[in-house]
């Protein structure tokens, strides 16, 4: 799932040392605590060694949960389970899996985005093992210091960043990327149903053209920048926020950082 996920070529792998790239199978089950647990033990072995990592992304949930020591629930994947669960999104729609989140637990159901499919199912999964709403998620801080830098742009700009890569993604073979993950892994797996690789089996099925499955996704994207906005507000202390556009800047920033962590 390389070019859906704008994973690091081949080169970039090759000039600088890369974590938790390539690690899961397509169809395989990959929870916060799984990232958790993955980016701890990159993060040990790479303070063992003398360095310190820069942690760069991503989706505010699993970048926050980091960095402020999220203990989620150890409540491991339900295959059955999700597979039922995708089947009556399928059928019903992603609404029908939040109003069933919202009679069991109002509070998740309040966080959670209705068109987020795979946090609705993850917390539904939850609620049926632990036969009770979801807890408040306890934090144990991580042993070790961060800085936050944060590259700002305008919202026309991402909107327009985000367009070029949508038409990128297209250009360099998602389609026949995703086509792939089908022969490989079949359709019934939940990576299948993110950004970009939605709308590619869209073009599979026959129910649009290329054109139209660039516009959805670029469409797709827009709503998700403005739901990840409310990870990373302007006015939050813990970002240092620096003009995207200002490459040197940045890195003058990150080498200020990398200092003060190592003093």
């Amino acid at each position: 799932m390389r070019i859906g996920t704008a994973a690091p070529s081949d080169e970039e792998l090759a000039a600088v040392p890369h974590h938790l790239v390539g690690v899961a199978e397509p169809d395989a089950p990959w929870t916060l605590a799984d990232f958790l647990g993955g980016a701890h033990a990159a993060i040990e072995g790479i303070h063992a060694r003398g360095r310190l990592p820069l942690i760069a992304g991503g989706a505010g949930q699993y970048v926050w949960a980091l960095l402020e020591g999220v203990q989620p629930p150890a409540v491991p994947p339900d295959p059955a389970l999700r597979a039922r669960l995708e089947a009556e999104a399928r059928e019903q729609g992603g609404e029908a899996l939040h109003a069933r989140l919202a009679a069991l637990d109002p509070p998740s159901a309040e966080r959670i985005d209705p068109r987020n499919r795979r946090r609705l199912i993850r917390a539904l999964e939850i609620i049926e093992a632990t036969g009770e709403p979801i807890a408040p998620l306890a934090r144990v801080p991580p042993p070790w210091p961060w800085r936050v830098i944060g590259l700002e742009w305008s919202r026309s700009a991402l909107f327009r960043r985000a367009d070029e890569r949508a038409a990128r993604m297209y250009a360099a073979g998602l389609v026949e990327e995703t086509r792939a993950l089908v022969d490989r892994c079949g359709e019934d797996f939940e990576a299948l149903s993110s950004i970009g690789y939605a709308e590619a089996l869209g073009v599979l099925h026959g129910e649009w053209d290329e054109a139209e499955a660039i516009e959805r996704t670029q469409a797709a994207t827009r709503r998700l920048i403005r739901r990840q906005a409310a990870w990373f507000r302007p006015a939050d202390s813990r970002i240092n926020w620096l003009d995207g556009s200002d490459l040197a800047g940045v890195v003058s920033a990150a080498e200020a950082a990398f200092e003060e962590l190592r003093a």
